[in-house]
């Protein structure tokens, strides 16, 4: 008996994840952007991934802001 979990499709692999470190202050602040937009934490996190990325592939690099 074959059984799958959750909505992927049977090609698609399971379980792909990487975890980071992220301050008290991020932390809060991705709380509230989630509790104001309805948008899950992990979508915000690959959204904000997805734009760096972008400006790397546009711009050949990206700056940071360090405080």
């Amino acid at each position: 008996m074959e059984t799958q979990n959750g909505y992927k499709t049977n090609y698609e692999k399971k379980n792909q994840r990487m975890d980071i470190r992220i301050d008290i202050s991020m932390i809060k602040k991705l709380r509230s952007i989630t509790r104001a937009t309805g948008v899950s934490q992990s979508e915000v996190i690959r959204e904000a991934i997805r734009r760096l990325f972008n400006d790397f592939d546009n711009d050949g690099g990206f700056s940071l802001k360090l405080n």
